[in-house]
């Protein structure tokens, strides 16, 4: 009876460790999509204000020697 007792606890034990095991690594892959999620998120409004912040600077640069030559052309 001891003995079956202990099998008992012995795999109540194994059963709860695969129970922990299978939970943490449930929790590590759910905070690693947040964090992808998230940086994606923040890459993409990042790049978004970057580009509209850029985009008249590098249209201005753009624009400048373009002129210059047309002027010196002319």
């Amino acid at each position: 009876l001891l003995h079956l007792m202990f099998l008992d606890g012995f795999f109540r034990n194994l059963v709860m460790a695969s129970h922990t095991a299978v939970g943490i690594y449930l929790t590590l892959l759910f905070f690693s999509l947040l964090c992808a999620i998230l940086l994606r998120i923040v890459y993409t409004a990042f790049s978004g204000w970057l580009l509209l912040h850029l985009k008249p600077f590098l249209h201005a640069l753009q624009t400048i020697p373009s002129t210059s030559k047309e002027g010196e052309n002319h």
